[in-house]
């Protein structure tokens, strides 16, 4: 397997990669040296897909991951010519040549097994997650990088029982605080999500916590600046 972050949704649009850095970082983890590495892009890509296509007729094929492309990465040149690839995005990439899968939030009982093995992998003999699935699908919702933060979470308090984890994250006003426990993964995640959105997209999206839902008490009308 050959991954590779293209950083599509850095919000400094210097940190994403563009196809020739791409090309170039695919080609080292190829094993080819700098050195052989061409200045021209089309180079670059015929060497990046003959290498693959090399590795493939002495059967042992790379199946070449491009991880957090956005709609304005080049794409396209990244695909091997021969072997297999899997392209994961933020947006629906409709013009690429692949099947295309939408990616839902995990069942409760994938939750917990999730939770649970990768806890055990942390601590072996940890069996808190396997124990109490119920508290384990109410810590992570369903969402694999909350998923992974609760595991590390639980992994550094080995003492503390999963149904406690689950309500401490239960409260919607310090959620992320708790879950990110002081390393940006999950805000940083949705903020980055947030930031792709056009000004209308995220106008509505901060509109809908105006909403005080069904099982809330009246609230006051907002006024406009409040949204």
């Amino acid at each position: 397997m050959l991954p590779i972050d293209l950083h599509g949704y850095a919000p400094d649009t210097t940190h994403r990669l563009t196809a020739q850095q791409a090309i170039a970082n695919l080609l080292r983890g190829l094993g080819v040296p700098d050195e052989m590495v061409s200045a021209a892009f089309d180079e670059r890509v015929r060497m990046y897909r003959a290498v693959l296509t090399a590795y493939t007729a002495a059967s042992a094929p790379v199946l070449v991951v491009l991880d957090n492309a956005s709609p304005q990465t080049d794409v396209q040149a990244l695909l091997p010519g021969a072997g297999h690839a899997i392209v994961t995005s933020r947006h629906t990439l409709g013009d690429l040549p692949a099947l295309l899968l939408d990616l839902e939030v995990l069942s409760d009982a994938d939750t917990a097994e999730l939770l649970a093995r990768l806890l055990a992998a942390k601590r072996p003999g940890d069996t808190r997650a396997a124990e109490h699935p119920d508290h384990a699908a109410a810590a992570c919702a369903g969402l694999p990088l909350a998923i992974h933060l609760v595991a590390a979470l639980l992994a550094t308090h080995p003492g503390m029982p999963l149904a406690v984890m689950a309500e401490r994250l239960r409260d919607e006003a310090t959620r992320l605080e708790r879950i990110d426990n002081d390393r940006p993964g999950l805000r940083a995640a949705f903020t980055l999500s947030y930031q792709a959105l056009s000004a209308d997209q995220q106008r509505m999206f901060r509109l809908l916590t105006c909403n005080p839902g069904p099982r809330s008490p009246p609230l006051r009308p907002p006024r406009p600046r409040d949204c």
